[in-house]
């Protein structure tokens, strides 16, 4: 079976730029592993308050400065920019959604670094940060042949872009990786509506003992 040549390695945390749990190791080490074989595979995650972007010297990309990313039934925008995980033998570039709102502003990846409690917009974060994963694609016209997807906070991405890019992404294939059934991303349900998908049509596809299940 040939190898596929093209992968995006979807997660919201990567070692070195942030580490709260292990699966930060899982996505520094398998992207470059991968790479090693000669694969192309990219990362991306988001850029949360407390990650210095001159110290892990991330940079913006100009064609994906100011990107419209639709969520609430507004463009709210994102600017996606650059850094790269390297070992001594190869690097693997990776993406990284920046948004005031959403990511810049808070001190934390999960929860508040001074209080420790859940961000209670963590539902509309990781909807945003999905979205902006398929905005990407769409905007640099790359479509890879994987998208990798790592816990509840990438799983929306496979349904976002099957049913908003049915055309565009019919050749990707998706794997969505659950490091921790024991979270799987429940919201109540009234966050649905903020990612722009018919409820009648794909609502209950989402749905798990009534709430909104990533």
């Amino acid at each position: 079976m040939a190898k596929p040549s093209s992968i995006l390695f979807v997660t919201s945390e990567v070692f070195p730029f942030v580490k709260v749990s292990p699966i930060a190791d899982v996505s520094a080490s398998l992207p470059l592993a991968l790479k090693e074989k000669g694969l192309d595979v990219r990362v991306m995650m988001p850029k949360y308050g407390h990650v210095s972007e001159r110290k892990n010297r991330i940079h913006d990309i100009n064609r994906l400065r100011d990107m419209p990313v639709p969520i609430n039934g507004t463009d709210i925008f994102a600017t996606i920019k650059s850094s790269s995980i390297s070992n001594s033998r190869s690097k693997v570039q990776t993406y990284i959604t920046t948004n005031d709102e959403y990511f810049n502003s808070h001190k934390g990846v999960y929860s508040d670094l001074k209080t420790g409690e859940e961000f209670k917009n963590n539902a509309e974060r990781f909807i945003y940060f999905a979205r902006s994963v398929v905005e990407t694609c769409v905007l640099l016209e790359w479509y890879p042949e994987i998208i990798h997807c790592n816990n509840w906070h990438a799983a929306l991405v496979p349904a976002l872009a099957k049913i908003l890019y049915p055309k565009k992404f019919n050749k990707t294939k998706f794997i969505l990786t659950v490091h921790d059934f024991s979270d799987q991303g429940g919201f109540a349900w009234s966050n649905f509506e903020r990612m722009g998908i018919d409820e009648d049509k794909f609502g209950e596809n989402f749905k798990h003992k009534n709430k909104f299940n990533f």
